[in-house]
């Protein structure tokens, strides 16, 4: 086996260790973007039905 054989699988093997790794990353960046975009909208309901409650009030007077 040449010395040229070897560093291609030595290549070959990091590239895909590389890609899987890549892709683990993006994973779990996308589960943090659904994390938060999951709490901004309670956080936007929250808000919403605090001003639906106030303008049931009426007006103050």
């Amino acid at each position: 086996m040449s010395q040229d054989t070897v560093q291609n699988r030595y290549d070959f093997g990091q590239q895909f260790v590389e890609t899987v790794l890549q892709k683990a990353y993006e994973g779990l960046q996308e589960l943090e973007r659904a994390k938060r975009s999951a709490r901004a909208k309670e956080a936007w309901m929250r808000r919403k039905e605090r001003l639906t409650a106030i303008e049931a009030m009426g007006p103050k007077s």
